[in-house]
């Protein structure tokens, strides 16, 4: 990743969790990251049409933080998206389970 992207990233991560700091759910995605094979994780992503990482030796966690971006991402250009989700967590959450 350049710094431009690095920068980016780092907001939209900063932008998720400052929206959702002492909220509670019913699903830790964490946790279920976690515990997903890598194998897993990599088919929910072809499935879900997530571009591949170029960088091959990402965690479990950092695949999650990938993940959250791209959706994020989506969410905001997406206005479907934005009308059927109350917020991009909330479709993130969706997405993954």
């Amino acid at each position: 990743m350049n710094s431009e992207t690095l920068t980016s990233s780092t907001k939209i991560l900063e932008t998720i969790r400052k929206e959702n700091e002492g909220k509670f759910g019913i699903l830790c995605l964490n946790c279920l990251i976690v515990r997903s094979r890598f194998k897993e994780i990599y088919d929910f992503m072809n499935k879900n049409d997530i571009p591949t990482p170029d960088d091959e030796s990402l965690t479990k966690l950092e695949l999650l933080d990938y993940i959250a971006i791209y959706l994020f991402r989506k969410y905001q250009k997406n206005p479907n998206l934005q009308k059927k989700y109350s917020t991009p967590l909330t479709y993130i959450g969706s997405t993954i389970i």
